[in-house]
């Protein structure tokens, strides 16, 4: 009506069902000067991944939770990870054994490289050196 179309509001706070979308439209019939809008964005054309992005709630992606490739399943949630609950609740023995394995080869490399800076200055590893000395023991560890 008046080159604006008014959707009512619905019960749903974070979603609008595609289906009741549709419904709304199926009446509509498109012409050249019609143009589809979505929060009066008009400088872009809308698209379902707007739509999506706008609809979905957002959630901070911290760096350090994203692990490639990982043979564990680790817990990030602070307060449990404070409480010694390192690994999620589903996860097996092997893994957990591998898991507690990769922490203590890292801390231990960690703290002898604080040390290795702390009495020597000036020397110290590149992460990637120590990342690839984390992988070598570990694999060593398992092997034997």
């Amino acid at each position: 009506m008046d080159n604006d179309w008014n959707f009512s509001h619905t019960n749903y706070t974070n979603l609008v069902l595609a289906m009741d979308l549709r419904a709304l439209c199926s009446h509509v019939i498109p012409s050249t000067s019609d143009l589809i809008m979505w929060e009066n964005n008009g400088n872009n054309p809308v698209s379902i991944s707007i739509i999506w992005d706008t609809l979905r709630k957002r959630v901070v992606q911290l760096p350090w939770t994203v692990l490639q490739a990982s043979l564990v399943g680790f817990n990030f949630n602070w307060n449990d990870f404070l409480e010694g609950n390192i690994f999620i609740d589903r996860i097996d023995a092997v893994r957990r054994h591998v898991g507690y394995l990769y922490l203590v080869v890292a801390f231990n490399l960690i703290w002898r490289e604080r040390n290795l800076r702390a009495h020597n200055q000036g020397l110290a590893h590149t992460a990637a050196r120590l990342v690839g000395e984390i992988k070598a023991i570990l694999r060593e560890k398992l092997y034997t």
